[in-house]
């Protein structure tokens, strides 16, 4: 990937070499750690938890972080995910669920 930076103060010099971050809001997407993916026949499969049975979804990505998808299609903001122990889950296969505490609206 390359970028042009426009302005000539910067201190770089031709051949050095630049991070760079793109920030893009994406709207109607549903976040969810990059643990919670997994592949079944080469497609992505999210597992959501519905009255203690594992039910896989196929979703859509619209994007990526380092640690989250953003998914476009196939999951509902009520669905619970399951994130972790999901490897060699399968459909309808009964699940104990442990929840983990939410810290990010926690003030610091």
């Amino acid at each position: 990937m390359k970028a042009k930076i426009t302005s000539e103060n910067t201190g770089l010099l031709d051949g050095m070499n630049a991070k760079i971050l793109i920030n893009r809001p994406l709207e109607n997407v549903i976040l969810i750690p990059k643990e919670a993916l997994v592949l079944r026949t080469n497609r992505e499969v999210v597992f959501t938890k519905e009255n203690d049975l594992a039910k896989w979804n196929y979703v859509e990505i619209a994007g990526e972080n380092k640690d989250s998808y953003a998914i476009k299609k196939g999951l509902k903001l009520t669905d619970t995910i399951i994130v972790s122990g999901n490897l060699n889950l399968a459909h309808d296969a009964k699940v104990n669920a442990t929840f983990v505490k939410d810290d990010t609206t926690e003030s610091k």
